[in-house]
């Protein structure tokens, strides 16, 4: 791995063995995601994952990470913790040489991050302003890497998570 990578997926566990996460994967009715990112100070910046199989919510793969750069935003955070699972499901098929062909549903709880991806799945071309956003970088690579696994197909999903001042925490 390169050491962006590495540094990526360091904090990363799996439950029982690759093959049988991989036939786990492959042999469910379709793979849940979530993941999320979080900044502190605009500072220092986490983001995480989990990975299960629905419906039975049984946990295959999670993970943490520190998002690097300057001044980490929360796009950044929320986009991190997206690249890691993809990352990490790319780097399990190629490992056990096994293709994901599976339907996945990820959820985030950062609609901007919901609203990109979808974009750039959609097929909406690049252009050469976007290599001018803060973010650009993981967004290329998370484009890159979903497009590399042929045999998903990939939704992104928003939901709402984090309290405010008209809703409670325990109505959220």
């Amino acid at each position: 791995l390169e050491p962006w990578e590495l540094q990526l997926l360091s904090n990363v566990g799996i439950e029982g063995n690759p093959l049988d996460a991989i036939n786990r994967i492959n042999n469910g009715p379709v793979l849940f995601i979530a993941s999320d990112g979080s900044v502190q100070d605009g500072t220092y910046g986490s983001c995480s994952f989990i990975i299960t199989i629905a419906p039975s919510r049984r946990r295959i793969a999670w993970g943490s990470s520190s998002v690097p750069g300057k001044q980490p935003s929360s796009f950044r955070a929320e986009a991190y913790g997206v690249l890691a699972a993809s990352r990490f499901l790319f780097h399990l098929s190629r490992f056990t040489d096994s293709p994901i062909n599976q339907r996945i549903r990820h959820w985030i709880d950062n609609q901007s991050v919901v609203l990109r991806l979808q974009q750039m799945l959609s097929g909406q071309a690049w252009n050469s302003n976007h290599t001018l956003s803060n973010d650009w970088d993981v967004m290329i690579e998370i484009e890159s890497t979903l497009k590399s696994m042929s045999g998903i197909v990939y939704t992104a999903h928003w939901i709402k998570s984090h309290q405010d001042r008209e809703r409670e925490v325990q109505d959220l």
